[in-house]
């Protein structure tokens, strides 16, 4: 580092006010209404294009499928963090 340089942003001025404390989300509601969204997609995508299985329903289903998977896992987590 050259000399006279306390840092790779000298001119930045130090931060002066704590950072806020973090947001405590129930992200159930989140995966929730994420799976609830690609469930909705499904549906208007099967309207517009009945009986035909292409790129965009099977995008949907999976959407749902790993939103649906994320929230196990989430789950899973959550219980075995509660037990230590």
């Amino acid at each position: 580092m050259r000399p006279g340089l306390t840092g790779s942003l000298p001119h930045v001025p130090p931060i002066t006010r704590p950072s806020p404390p973090p947001l405590q989300v129930d992200i159930t509601h989140v995966i929730g209404a994420g799976v609830l969204c690609w469930l909705a997609a499904l549906v208007v995508v099967a309207l517009v294009h009945p009986g035909r299985h292409g790129l965009w329903v099977w995008t949907c289903v999976a959407g749902a499928v790993l939103g649906a998977l994320g929230f196990v896992v989430m789950r899973v987590q959550r219980r075995s963090a509660r037990r230590r």
